[in-house]
Order: structure tokens, then sequence, then C-alpha cells
């Protein structure tokens, strides 16, 4: 899956980088095996809300009329991401479920 990861407040380092890509990319990649690979692009963004809280937002267009939206917020980074993450997950299993209702 191709992220294209902004943070227009906050600058971004490797790190951060990497743990949105492993965390959102590589472990949302199994739901996504049925769409082809051109159309797995999500957008991610990250701003700071107040001095104690990150926003991270998850947004996709997937075949079929298939939208993924979810907004977290956190006290910390990784905590709006793994909520981020769970929310993403259970929305691209319905999604998954829909297209193939036999499994």
């Amino acid at each position: 899956m191709k992220l294209q990861i902004s943070s227009p407040d906050l600058p971004l380092e490797g790190t951060v980088e990497n743990y949105i890509s492993k965390k959102l990319g590589e472990n949302l990649e199994k739901f996504l095996k049925k769409v082809p690979i051109d159309e797995r692009i999500a957008d991610i963004h990250v701003t700071k809300t107040s001095a104690f809280e990150i926003r991270v937002s998850f947004d996709m267009m997937l075949p079929e009329g298939g939208h993924i939206f979810a907004d977290e917020k956190a006290d910390e980074f990784h905590k709006a991401v793994n909520e981020l993450h769970d929310e993403v997950s259970r929305q691209l299993k319905r999604y998954k479920d829909k297209l193939d209702p036999q499994k």
C-alpha cells in the first residue's frame, strides 16, 4: 500500500514515518489482496491540535464505492496511530467481507 503522509505543522522524522508505514501500511495490506496495486493509496494526515493532543487521519478510496476514513486524537503519537489502525482494520474487514461474503 502506498501511503501519502503529510504533516503541515509537525516535522516527521524517519522513525515516525517508519512507524506509520509499518503499522498502517504493512499491517493492513492483508485486507487489500483483491484490490489492484495501483488503487492501494491512502492519505495520512498528522496534525498537532493542541499542546497536548495529536490528530491522525486516514483516507482511502477503494473500488466499487468503498471509502475508508478514520480520524483519531490522543495525547501521544503512538497511541493515536494504534487507535487509528484498529478503526481502519475494522472498516477494511467490513469492506473485504462485503466484496467476498462467502468467507
